[in-house]
């Protein structure tokens, strides 16, 4: 893999991967060697802009959160796009931690997942790092298999962190809370594709917190958590989600 290889022949003490359709905002590298240096530390957080075709500001992403690193990756509050990153290189290579080339999807995820275990110094940048280009039209990413297998990576990641954490007596009360929030998400979406894999990923929620209750968008579906579980409403709205999706592809 190019990353791997530009992470094993780079010079420099920081290191930052672009997809090829990000850009940097001008200055945003010398604020954040500045920043990285005056505190030693192992990884930056930033911030980015996404931009249309046509250089338009769609929306910001912005890590407007504070407290534990692990908590906020589990409730998906960290901005993990690849060029708003910025990681001492040296830490990578000391801790073994490279691009998983087997990986389909998400290695940004991944890699961003085994930099958090090893509890690296860091710091949340306030400033905008660069800029992410959206695409218009189907991309292949967007697929419904491809969707499915995405989610499917993710959510396994997630599960192996929480192994990690629990081998190593990290998993706290509130972390386990976070923990099956941020699953929940993930098992939410793969019930609209597989409901064995969904039952399995329930089955971790309820393990971490058996007072879970997701949060609706729908007053309908709280109701029926309150009523018949949260598991049995996913049961029950699938063959809806299943028309629904049959109608719009």
């Amino acid at each position: 893999m190019a990353r791997n290889r530009g992470l094993k022949e780079a010079k420099g003490t920081y290191i930052k991967f672009l997809d090829d359709d990000d850009w940097l905002q001008a200055g945003a590298l010398m604020k954040e060697f500045e920043l990285l240096e005056s505190k030693k530390l192992n990884l930056l957080l930033g911030n980015c802009k996404h931009a249309g075709t046509n250089g338009n500001n769609i929306r910001t992403s912005t890590n407007d959160w504070e407290g534990d690193l692990i908590i906020a990756f589990f409730r998906d509050q960290l901005v993990t796009y690849t060029m708003t990153i910025t990681y001492k290189r040296n830490f990578l290579i000391r801790n073994n931690i490279d691009w998983n080339q087997n990986l389909q999807a998400r290695q940004d995820i991944d890699i961003l997942r085994a930099v958090i275990l090893k509890e690296p110094r860091y710091v949340i940048a306030n400033f905008i790092s660069g800029y992410m280009r959206h695409h218009e039209g189907l991309r292949v990413s967007t697929s419904a298999g491809k969707k499915y297998d995405t989610i499917k990576i993710h959510a396994d990641l997630f599960c192996e962190m929480l192994k990690v954490l629990e081998v190593t007596s990290q998993l706290t009360p509130e972390r386990k809370i976070a923990a099956a929030e941020g699953l929940w998400k993930w098992a939410h979406m793969m019930a609209g594709y597989n409901l064995s894999s969904f039952t399995k990923l329930y089955k971790k929620i309820f393990d971490l917190n058996k007072s879970f209750r997701p949060d609706r968008k729908q007053k309908i579906n709280t109701l029926l958590d309150a009523a018949i579980s949260p598991y049995g409403t996913e049961i029950l709205s699938y063959p809806f989600r299943l028309v629904k999706k049959l109608i719009t592809q």
